[in-house]
């Protein structure tokens, strides 16, 4: 209606007041501002324009097309559709200059595209919605395509989201990038990636304080011989099998939650039954649907029904996705475990999130000085007044708004950035102040209270930081803000809660690709806490593309063939074993592929390890030496 135009395209020149639209346009000229940018996350997201409809162009520039397609047509393609189309363009126009040159150089990109893994991705996705792995790989390909030489690449675990297929891919490309003349350094914990590598280099042996040692640097077939690198052991034991300790009953007698007719995005009205009371496994390819299914239909069914909204309401109508479901009702909940952060506070950190530091507290304040002195427990705490330092108020630092920049953050000049005054700092507990505490890792603050068992506040510290120690996160520090940390390590965190506290409720807990950023030893800890969740009496569901984790699965459940809109079926699912022994009887998919491939001891990777050093292509080989 016209009054509502009114209230969002209204002007001041025009009509003496703000519309909505030149409100936020306003706003946005004070982005500089932090509690501006704030407001604007919070209040705007973005919709189709309603003149073009999302196509981004005027009517006139709509009237051109190529082969009876529009630009805005094209964009809409994914790369494995939109590349035939090209290539078939550049066979038409073969002698046509400058149009030959063109359209090869965008076959060429495309191809690059794809052989990363990336084929799935329609040429309009906008960066901000590609993940981290994908964003990384898309600007591979474009120094790929760009043939650039004699330049240092450094990429930061490339392998992230990717099934072992496209893993394939990715080294193709790497190894064309050094073929070239370039020199690629990978950060990378993926055993296929480092066993295809002409040199390593092993940092450790372990994380945290026992780390930062080079452990060994030379060939992966020397690595595999060596004696005290963990990574060397795990590349020892590629001939044998990953050990799966299945539980008693097989999963098709227990209670499922089923979903019928999943049909969002690209997924093709497939069924699909979650086992309950044991560790399922959901794989496939890259955009095969994995995450589609867990977000648009698993979660969303269940909030919906949770919150009150009827069956049919969710089956039927606009924007239904699914058309039966069964089973929430066996569970009280179901647990999403992802990479968000934790906390956003730089207050919240490992020793408050495990309820250690309290504790902690506790035996400070306990001391004899501390009571000599009337020290609560409060006093050592950054928080509240009492102990803390009076000008930062715990912090350590100070903020200095800097306007049209980045506020800067200056170390209090009064405590030195220890956050707090120095006559707390003079009381110690076994040696340790309260900020040697908070510096001190998750491993040693549980080995020194181990060392105390048969007091009753050491023992609850030790049962308080064992999870997250036994989840490989035993280098982080007490103290270290719980906003620092990686997206796997937030969603261990996360993981860790629920396995300290015994509960008699069961859930469904649902993990995205908890192994991202993981050393395969990291990944034998984090089976046993799933395995553990299970042994509870929760469910867990997984999407995951390492092989070991889907091996150790009771049940799996694959979407595939390939991603986009070649995915979105349901090709398999049962136990990873039984299915591994129908594959002479039917047609391999993706996964079982892999997965048979991973537990073959002549399988090329392993016999990789056996190759001799690689010569480098143009005489000698330099090297960049940081002392």
């Amino acid at each position: 209606s016209a009054q509502q135009q009114l209230i969002f395209r209204a002007n001041r020149k025009e009509h003496g007041v703000r519309g909505i639209y030149s409100w936020f346009e306003y706003l946005e000229r004070k982005k500089y501002n932090m509690h501006v940018r704030v407001f604007l996350a919070r209040y705007r997201s973005q919709f189709p324009c309603p003149t073009c409809g999302g196509a981004r162009l005027e009517s006139a520039a709509l009237s051109y097309v190529v082969d009876e397609k529009t630009l805005p047509q094209v964009w809409a393609l994914p790369i494995q559709r939109a590349l035939p189309f090209f290539e078939e363009l550049l066979e038409r126009h073969r002698g046509e200059i400058p149009t030959e040159h063109v359209l090869a150089e965008v076959v060429s990109r495309m191809r690059y595209l794809e052989q990363v893994g990336l084929g799935y991705l329609t040429l309009d996705r906008q960066s901000r919605t590609l993940s981290g792995g994908e964003s990384q790989r898309v600007n591979l390909t474009s120094i790929l395509g760009a043939r650039l030489v004699h330049t240092t690449l450094v990429l930061d675990e490339p392998s992230i989201g990717l099934h072992p297929r496209d893993t394939e891919r990715l080294l193709g490309a790497m190894e064309t990038l050094r073929d070239r003349g370039n020199s690629v350094l990978v950060v990378e914990h993926d055993q296929e990636v480092i066993r295809r590598a002409d040199q390593v280099i092993d940092i450790g042996p372990r994380a945290g304080s026992d780390g930062g040692r080079i452990v060994f640097q030379g060939t992966p077939g020397q690595l595999a011989k060596h004696t005290t690198s963990l990574t060397g052991a795990y590349l020892r034991a590629a001939s044998s099998p990953p050990v799966s300790n299945k539980p008693r009953a097989k999963p098709a007698k227990t209670k499922q939650i089923k979903l019928r007719g999943c049909s969002a995005h690209n997924l093709k009205n497939i069924n699909v039954a979650i086992p309950l009371h044991r560790l399922t496994a959901l794989v496939g390819v890259s955009g095969s649907g994995k995450s589609t299914f867990i977000q648009e239909c698993l979660l969303r069914s269940y909030e919906r029904l949770s919150h009150g909204f009827s069956l049919r309401s969710l089956t039927s109508g606009p924007g239904a996705v699914i058309s039966g479901v069964s089973g929430f009702d066996a569970v009280d909940g179901i647990v999403l475990i992802d990479q968000s952060p934790v906390g956003r506070s730089p207050r919240a950190n490992a020793g408050t999130y495990t309820k250690a530091w309290d504790i902690i507290r506790e035996c400070l304040a306990a001391t004899e000085e501390a009571e000599r002195l009337g020290l609560s427990k409060s006093a050592f705490s950054f928080n509240v007044d009492g102990g803390r330092c009076p000008d930062c108020k715990g912090a350590g630092y100070h903020r200095v708004e800097m306007q049209f920049l980045a506020d800067a953050f200056v170390e209090c000049e009064r405590c030195g950035g220890s956050r707090f005054a120095d006559h707390v700092l003079g009381i110690r507990y076994a040696g340790k102040n309260v900020v040697d505490f908070l510096k001190t890792s998750l491993d040693d603050v549980h080995q020194l209270f181990a060392s105390r068992g048969e007091d009753a506040r050491a023992r609850e510290i030790v049962k308080r930081t064992k999870p997250l120690i036994d989840l490989g996160l035993g280098y982080v520090q007490l103290g270290q803000p719980l906003s620092e940390l990686s997206g796997g390590e937030a969603q261990r965190v996360k993981l860790a809660s629920y396995l300290r506290e015994e509960s008699d409720k069961h859930y469904l807990f649902v993990l995205d690709e908890p192994t991202t950023g993981l050393h395969p030893h990291d990944i034998t800890n984090l089976l046993s806490a799933l395995r553990h969740l299970v042994e509870q009496g929760h469910s867990v569901l997984v999407i995951e593309h390492n092989m070991d984790v889907v091996y150790a699965a009771d049940w799996m459940i694959e979407l595939g063939p390939d991603g986009g809109e070649a995915g979105g079926e349901l090709l398999i699912e049962g136990a990873p074993e039984e299915l591994l022994k129908r594959t002479s009887k039917k047609p391999q998919t993706p996964t079982l592929a892999a997965l048979e491939a991973h537990l073959k001891p002549t399988r090329p990777s392993a016999k990789a390890l056996r190759r001799p050093p690689r010569q480098a292509s143009r005489g000698e080989t330099h090297a960049i030496e940081i002392r």
